[in-house]
């Protein structure tokens, strides 16, 4: 039983779907059984008839998000455990997502029907990586569009014209309407980020359709082997302050040679890659280019195999749950770092044996984290990554194009940390629905280990955090439900409270507002 409220407003949400999965066991398919219900008029809820066993809750609702303090993604369901007989309360915040509306018009200020239009969204805390797009609409007879449903975070907007309403681009007319950028450049790097907050709306993100003189890009595609290749693809992406996105791309033809279809002039990055990233014959390539005010032709590209990483996924303690062991999961590496860290191909997975050994391949060179967390059963995270018995878990795995990375180690454990207490104000008095986020105290900005992780406070002004891994930590509470960009980790650091957590370890701490 309990409640779902709006996480900035903490008014009651009717109709709101809860759901609880898990209990004891498991159906003929191996999902765990879910039960469901709706909230009534005043935001309550009650679940009856559940076997004793640890469940997880959650809530949704058309155009909410799910909130988890200083996350833009959907928080994971609550943790419940249900003795027999026992009720649990549990308070689940849901958050209104945030609206981008606006008017597109082409160069004479009419307005544009029919265009496609995009909300790119910048990934929460790390400083490189690639967008994608999370929201799309068309406008209208009047030019007019609106983007609603949007978590918290950073956005572009992209306006995509359909090129028959202005006639098609082609190399022989040089120049066209191309995809334009708020608040109107076909430049990535020049495209102004709009801010968006749980709850808010920006109305006026106007884009006047951009214009340019447009030029190509071909060449030849050869293998580390020295031979042409006959077979793959070529990508265009264009970066911006560390973030990139595909922009282009063509076929790789039978006599090695590529061409892509025109583009404004600027700076780009061409991604090769020959077949299925897993396939082990598949060799990739990054190359930066500048395209200027006429073709780039002749581009010689020479591709080189992936690196190599095997290893071992360990588990500590050791589990008695056939469901988990053999594992059952893909595993899966993401590159934080290097040429292939913003690129389409970044991550990579494989499924492990039954002695929980993998091998996967990365193409490019950086490092590499273990990552998302959801891939891991339910109740386990990582308590530390080693590569040759050193400790890599904030660091990341580094690899190189062509070379094995060997004895990798990926620790999981089922004791995470958890920090629990109240919130109150400068005056002493609880603050129902703050939330508090958990930053670690080390790792560079993009690495899994510098995203923070949160809670929301109950009605008594009560909070759970976890299960976290051991570590350094900040700890910061705010009163409204809010994201956490790059910019602000340095100074919730020095203004939060530090905290050493053990594996397993379940401290208290309690908490004053932070002032935002």
């Amino acid at each position: 039983m309990g409640r779902v409220v709006d996480g900035v407003t903490g008014a009651p949400l009717r109709r709101a779907m809860v759901s609880a999965y898990g209990g004891n066991g498991q159906d003929e398919h191996g999902q765990y059984q879910q039960h469901a219900t709706l909230t009534d008029a005043s935001g309550a809820f009650v679940i009856t008839d559940l076997p004793a066993g640890r469940y997880g809750v959650s809530a949704s609702k058309n155009d909410y998000y799910a909130v988890e303090a200083g996350k833009d993604g959907v928080a994971p369901p609550a943790p419940v455990d249900l003795s027999p007989g026992a009720r649990a309360r549990v308070t689940l915040s849901l958050a209104r997502g945030g609206v981008v509306a606006g008017r597109i018009v082409d160069e004479s200020g009419e307005p544009v029907s029919r265009v496609r239009v995009l909300a790119l969204k910048f990934p929460e805390g790390r400083s490189r990586g690639q967008f994608q797009p999370v929201s799309e609409a068309q406008t209208d007879d009047l030019g007019h569009y609106r983007l609603f449903g949007l978590m918290p975070g950073e956005y572009l907007v992209q306006a995509v014209p359909d090129t028959s309403m202005f006639g098609e681009v082609t190399p022989a007319a040089q120049s066209g309407v191309v995809p334009t950028y708020y608040p109107g450049t076909p430049s990535r790097a020049e495209a102004q980020r709009i801010r968006v907050r749980a709850g808010s709306e920006v109305t006026t993100a106007h884009i006047a359709l951009a214009t340019a003189r447009l030029r190509e890009i071909s060449g030849t595609v050869t293998s580390s082997r020295g031979q042409s290749v006959t077979r793959g693809f070529v990508m265009v992406s264009e970066e911006a302050d560390g973030f990139s996105g595909t922009r282009a791309g063509g076929p790789i033809q039978d006599d090695g040679r590529f061409k892509v279809q025109p583009l404004p002039p600027g700076p780009y990055t061409l991604t090769v890659i020959t077949g299925a990233p897993d396939d082990p014959e598949t060799e990739a390539a990054f190359v930066p280019v500048t395209l200027a005010e006429a073709d780039l032709e002749d581009v010689s590209i020479i591709t080189v195999p992936p690196a190599t990483v095997t290893g071992r996924i360990v588990f500590d303690p050791a589990p008695d749950d056939s469901a988990i062991v053999p594992p059952r999961f893909p595993l899966i590496f993401q590159a934080v770092s290097g040429t292939a860290a913003n690129g389409p191909f970044s991550a990579s997975g494989a499924r492990p044996a039954d002695d929980g050994g993998f091998e996967l391949r990365l193409h490019g060179e950086g490092r590499a984290d273990p990552g998302p967390a959801d891939q891991w059963p339910r109740g386990w995270m990582i308590d530390n990554v080693l590569v040759g018995g050193v400790d890599a878990t904030h660091s990341g795995v580094e690899f190189h194009a062509g070379e094995p990375v060997r004895d990798v180690q990926v620790v999981l454990t089922n004791r995470g940390a958890a920090l629990s207490g109240t919130i109150t104000d400068r005056g002493g008095a609880a603050v129902p629905g703050a939330s508090v986020v958990v930053i670690a105290d080390q790792g560079p900005n993009g690495s899994r280990s510098a995203e923070p992780v949160g809670g929301v406070a109950d009605e008594q002004g009560r909070f759970t955090v976890g299960p976290i891994r051991s570590g350094a930590y900040v700890v910061a509470a705010f009163k409204a439900v809010r994201s956490i960009e790059p910019e602000d980790l340095d100074r919730l650091k020095s203004g939060g409270v530090s905290v050493q957590l053990a594996r397993g370890e379940k401290k208290v701490l309690n908490l004053r507002l932070t002032p935002d």
